[in-house]
Protein backbone atom coordinates (compact mmCIF):
# COMPACT_ATOMS: atom_id res chain seq x y z
CA UNK A 1 0.00 0.00 0.00
CA UNK A 2 1.48 3.19 -1.27
CA UNK A 3 -1.25 5.17 0.40
CA UNK A 4 -2.68 6.59 3.22
CA UNK A 5 -6.21 5.19 4.21
CA UNK A 6 -8.25 8.28 5.99
CA UNK A 7 -11.68 6.93 7.12
CA UNK A 8 -13.97 9.27 8.55
CA UNK A 9 -17.02 8.66 10.50
CA UNK A 10 -20.07 9.62 12.73
CA UNK A 11 -19.21 10.39 16.80
CA UNK A 12 -21.92 7.96 17.19
CA UNK A 13 -22.71 4.64 19.62
CA UNK A 14 -20.04 4.97 22.31
CA UNK A 15 -17.57 3.04 20.54
CA UNK A 16 -14.10 3.48 21.55
CA UNK A 17 -11.15 4.03 19.04
CA UNK A 18 -10.28 0.07 19.80
CA UNK A 19 -13.46 -0.71 18.49
CA UNK A 20 -13.42 1.40 15.43
CA UNK A 21 -9.95 0.36 14.61
CA UNK A 22 -11.19 -3.32 14.87
CA UNK A 23 -13.99 -2.59 12.53
CA UNK A 24 -11.28 -1.89 9.42
CA UNK A 25 -10.76 -5.12 9.02
CA UNK A 26 -13.21 -5.01 6.26
CA UNK A 27 -10.79 -2.28 4.48
CA UNK A 28 -8.98 -4.15 1.35
CA UNK A 29 -4.89 -4.35 1.99
CA UNK A 30 -5.12 -4.05 6.03
CA UNK A 31 -6.36 -7.46 6.63
CA UNK A 32 -4.18 -9.13 8.03
CA UNK A 33 -5.73 -10.46 11.46
CA UNK A 34 -7.00 -8.74 14.01
CA UNK A 35 -6.11 -5.14 14.30
CA UNK A 36 -5.35 -3.79 17.49
CA UNK A 37 -4.80 -0.73 18.73
CA UNK A 38 -1.89 0.04 21.77
CA UNK A 39 -0.21 3.59 23.21
CA UNK A 40 2.96 4.33 23.92
CA UNK A 41 3.96 5.66 27.45
CA UNK A 42 3.55 9.20 25.84
CA UNK A 43 -0.03 8.38 24.59
CA UNK A 44 0.86 7.81 20.80
CA UNK A 45 -1.29 5.14 19.46
CA UNK A 46 -0.04 2.24 17.20
CA UNK A 47 -1.38 -1.36 16.18
CA UNK A 48 0.31 -4.24 17.52
CA UNK A 49 1.36 -6.85 15.15
CA UNK A 50 1.04 -4.20 12.34
CA UNK A 51 3.50 -2.69 9.59
CA UNK A 52 0.85 0.24 9.74
CA UNK A 53 1.39 3.58 11.40
CA UNK A 54 -1.67 4.94 12.72
CA UNK A 55 -3.09 8.40 14.06
CA UNK A 56 -6.49 9.07 15.79
CA UNK A 57 -8.59 12.33 15.55
CA UNK A 58 -11.73 13.51 16.89
CA UNK A 59 -13.91 16.82 17.45
CA UNK A 60 -17.60 17.71 17.34
CA UNK A 61 -19.45 15.07 15.37
CA UNK A 62 -16.64 12.93 13.55
CA UNK A 63 -13.99 11.01 14.51
CA UNK A 64 -10.78 10.36 11.80
CA UNK A 65 -8.13 7.90 11.24
CA UNK A 66 -5.39 7.54 9.08
CA UNK A 67 -3.39 4.34 8.20
CA UNK A 68 0.01 4.70 6.48
CA UNK A 69 2.82 2.26 5.97
CA UNK A 70 5.15 5.65 7.20
CA UNK A 71 4.62 7.67 10.03
CA UNK A 72 1.29 10.29 9.77
CA UNK A 73 0.00 12.55 12.13
CA UNK A 74 -4.12 13.73 11.09
CA UNK A 75 -6.39 16.14 13.44
CA UNK A 76 -9.51 16.93 13.00
CA UNK A 77 -11.38 20.34 14.63
CA UNK A 78 -14.60 21.91 14.13
CA UNK A 79 -15.37 25.34 13.87
CA UNK A 80 -16.48 26.45 17.18
CA UNK A 81 -16.63 29.51 19.79
CA UNK A 82 -13.52 29.57 22.09
CA UNK A 83 -10.67 32.02 23.38
CA UNK A 84 -9.06 31.53 20.25
CA UNK A 85 -6.67 34.73 20.01
CA UNK A 86 -5.77 33.74 24.05
CA UNK A 87 -5.23 30.05 22.49
CA UNK A 88 -3.25 31.46 19.75
CA UNK A 89 -0.51 33.78 21.79
CA UNK A 90 0.17 31.35 24.05
CA UNK A 91 1.29 28.33 20.99
CA UNK A 92 1.27 29.88 17.76
CA UNK A 93 4.31 31.63 16.21
CA UNK A 94 4.10 35.02 15.43
CA UNK A 95 3.30 34.73 12.00
CA UNK A 96 0.49 32.21 12.81
CA UNK A 97 -0.59 34.30 15.41
CA UNK A 98 -0.96 37.53 12.37
CA UNK A 99 -2.96 35.16 10.20
CA UNK A 100 -5.62 34.22 13.01
CA UNK A 101 -5.61 37.85 13.96
CA UNK A 102 -6.36 38.71 9.93
CA UNK A 103 -8.54 35.91 8.70
CA UNK A 104 -10.28 35.10 12.58
CA UNK A 105 -11.68 32.02 14.27
CA UNK A 106 -11.33 29.40 11.06
CA UNK A 107 -7.89 30.26 10.39
CA UNK A 108 -6.90 29.72 14.21
CA UNK A 109 -8.74 26.07 13.78
CA UNK A 110 -6.66 25.45 10.44
CA UNK A 111 -3.74 26.29 12.02
CA UNK A 112 -4.68 24.37 15.21
CA UNK A 113 -5.27 21.18 13.05
CA UNK A 114 -2.00 21.62 11.14
CA UNK A 115 0.41 22.11 14.61
CA UNK A 116 -1.39 18.75 16.06
CA UNK A 117 -0.97 16.64 13.27
CA UNK A 118 2.70 16.99 13.30
CA UNK A 119 2.79 17.02 16.72
CA UNK A 120 0.84 13.65 16.64
CA UNK A 121 3.58 12.88 13.78
CA UNK A 122 6.56 13.25 16.00
CA UNK A 123 4.85 12.28 19.92
CA UNK A 124 6.33 15.68 21.01
CA UNK A 125 3.15 17.00 22.95
CA UNK A 126 1.89 20.26 22.85
CA UNK A 127 4.78 21.69 24.81
CA UNK A 128 6.57 21.35 21.03
CA UNK A 129 3.65 23.77 19.44
CA UNK A 130 5.49 27.05 19.67
CA UNK A 131 9.09 25.57 18.10
CA UNK A 132 7.27 25.37 14.57
CA UNK A 133 5.68 27.66 12.67
CA UNK A 134 3.00 25.95 9.46
CA UNK A 135 2.53 29.44 8.00
CA UNK A 136 4.71 31.19 5.86
CA UNK A 137 4.52 34.47 3.94
CA UNK A 138 1.07 34.21 4.82
CA UNK A 139 0.33 30.38 3.41
CA UNK A 140 0.32 27.36 4.76
CA UNK A 141 3.70 25.63 4.27
CA UNK A 142 4.24 22.33 2.21
CA UNK A 143 6.74 20.66 5.03
CA UNK A 144 8.01 21.37 8.49
CA UNK A 145 12.12 20.04 9.14
CA UNK A 146 11.21 17.51 6.07
CA UNK A 147 7.86 16.28 6.89
CA UNK A 148 5.62 16.44 4.33
CA UNK A 149 2.25 18.56 5.55
CA UNK A 150 -1.32 19.14 4.17
CA UNK A 151 -3.15 21.38 5.73
CA UNK A 152 -6.31 24.05 5.92
CA UNK A 153 -8.63 21.83 4.68
CA UNK A 154 -11.83 23.10 5.14
CA UNK A 155 -15.53 21.76 4.52
CA UNK A 156 -18.68 23.40 6.73
CA UNK A 157 -17.64 23.80 10.02
CA UNK A 158 -15.10 20.73 9.93
CA UNK A 159 -11.22 20.98 8.85
CA UNK A 160 -8.37 18.55 9.59
CA UNK A 161 -4.56 18.16 8.65
CA UNK A 162 -2.20 15.53 7.73
CA UNK A 163 1.46 15.41 8.32
CA UNK A 164 3.53 12.29 7.42
CA UNK A 165 2.42 8.98 5.63
CA UNK A 166 2.08 8.49 1.70
CA UNK A 167 1.83 10.81 -1.10
CA UNK A 168 -1.88 9.83 -2.42
CA UNK A 169 -4.52 9.62 0.55
CA UNK A 170 -7.56 7.34 -0.10
CA UNK A 171 -10.69 8.25 1.93
CA UNK A 172 -13.46 5.72 3.24
CA UNK A 173 -16.45 7.43 5.04
CA UNK A 174 -18.82 4.21 6.13
CA UNK A 175 -21.58 6.02 7.77
CA UNK A 176 -23.56 9.12 7.44
CA UNK A 177 -25.13 11.68 10.07
CA UNK A 178 -28.09 13.06 9.66
CA UNK A 179 -26.49 15.23 6.67
CA UNK A 180 -24.14 16.60 8.67
CA UNK A 181 -21.35 14.44 7.33
CA UNK A 182 -18.49 15.43 5.81
CA UNK A 183 -18.91 13.84 2.45
CA UNK A 184 -15.90 11.54 1.02
CA UNK A 185 -15.95 13.21 -2.50
CA UNK A 186 -15.60 16.40 -0.92
CA UNK A 187 -12.83 15.27 1.22
CA UNK A 188 -11.25 13.43 -2.01
CA UNK A 189 -11.61 16.81 -4.01
CA UNK A 190 -10.36 18.92 -0.91
CA UNK A 191 -7.25 16.53 -0.76
CA UNK A 192 -6.07 16.77 -4.37
CA UNK A 193 -6.66 20.40 -4.46
CA UNK A 194 -4.98 21.35 -1.38
CA UNK A 195 -3.49 24.94 -1.66
CA UNK A 196 -5.45 26.80 0.90
CA UNK A 197 -4.22 30.43 1.51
Amino acid sequence: MQKNILVIEPLCGGKSSAQRIAELEGIPEITEGELRLRKTPQGKPYLENSPFCVSISHSGEFWICVLSEREVGVDIERNRVCRYEKIAARFFSSEEQQAVASKGREMFFRIWAAKESRVKYTGEGLSSLRTFSCIDKGRFRKEIGGIPLLAGLWSGEYGFALCGGALETEVWSRKTAGGKILLQGDLQEMLSTADPK
